[in-house]
């Protein structure tokens, strides 16, 4: 119970490494707020768990960062880690990449943690 009363959110948290991530700190009593764009997957894994919250998250969004962060404070009184996950990983030749999947990318692996950190640092 090393996580007993602590707030923990999980970018990328529906599945994956983020989902395993949401399972080992609720096991070790962590409340947890499961941040991620798959709405079925996050939401089922909320639900199969004592303390979890599941909040939309597109973390290249401000807004949406803000939102996942604001959730830990209401929901569980605020926010003590935050495990920031999310991540995706485009394929293809370098050649057949458009300026959108390139936006897509930085804007998820660059600006969501850039983003989740803005909003998580002044609530830890």
């Amino acid at each position: 119970m090393r996580f007993k009363d602590k707030v923990v959110i999980v970018t990328g948290g529906a599945k994956g490494i983020g989902e395993a991530a949401v399972r080992a700190f609720s096991a070790e009593g962590a409340a947890v707020v499961i941040a991620d764009v798959d709405d079925a997957a996050g939401e089922a894994l909320a639900r199969s768990l004592p303390r979890a919250t599941f909040v939309h998250t597109d973390v290249s969004r401000m807004a949406d960062a803000e939102r996942a962060v604001r959730t830990a404070e209401e929901t569980y009184g605020g926010l003590d880690a935050l495990f920031s996950n999310a991540g995706i990983q485009l394929y293809g030749l370098i050649e057949e990449v458009s300026e959108a999947d390139y936006e897509r990318g930085m804007g998820v692996n660059f600006k969501g943690h850039v983003w989740m950190c803005k909003y998580a640092v002044p609530a830890l």
